[in-house]
């Protein structure tokens, strides 16, 4: 009777030993899958990256000859700006794209932080209220003037859509001038 026991306690002892063994396996096994899964998300992040740079270049910019723009201060960051909220500053666009456009002005304004405007502008005789977001500020050696690239944050409202319109008739308008401009 004991050697039954004995025989059954090995038996029992060889599947927990078995068990233990595969568990140890699978839990390797799944530590590497981790591994690799963290490794494609941050491709996934990096490849991200460089798209939506590459299309951030592919975007017309269509030179528009020093629109002269109005903007009011909505945000920066999270900090209380009551005393510069909605206080209107002067620039001039001198170039814009369906995501942004280039505004010059003599305000030094922070980049660091996210700084949301309400720009106010006129192009190809419509009137646009835009909001924005500057995302870069260039400075240039002789030139009181600062450089700022502003993101549109207002993708899906009627204004945008009308002045992408207006872009791209300028585009084709451009390109046909060139087309015409060859054959001649």
């Amino acid at each position: 009777m004991n050697s039954i026991f004995l025989i059954m306690f090995l038996i029992l002892l060889s599947f927990f030993s078995i068990f233990l063994i595969m568990l140890l396996i699978y839990r390797k096994y799944s530590k590497q899958k981790e591994m690799d899964i963290k490794e494609l998300n941050e491709q996934i992040v990096s490849l991200e990256e460089k798209l939506k740079d590459k299309e951030r270049r592919n975007f017309l910019r269509l030179p528009i000859g020093n629109e002269v723009c109005k903007f009011y201060i909505l945000k920066i960051g999270d900090k209380d700006i009551d005393l510069v909220k909605n206080r209107m500053g002067e620039g001039i666009i001198s170039d814009i794209s369906f995501t942004g456009l280039h505004l010059e002005s003599i305000y030094n304004l922070p980049v660091k932080d996210a700084v949301e405007i309400k720009m106010e502008f006129e192009f190809d005789n419509h009137e646009f209220e835009i909001r924005g977001l500057l995302m870069r500020k260039e400075e240039h050696i002789n030139s009181n003037k600062l450089i700022y690239g502003v993101k549109f944050i207002e993708a899906e409202t009627r204004a945008q859509n009308d002045l992408n319109k207006l872009i791209r008739n300028k585009e084709l308008e451009k390109r046909r001038k060139m087309l015409e401009q060859k054959e001649v």
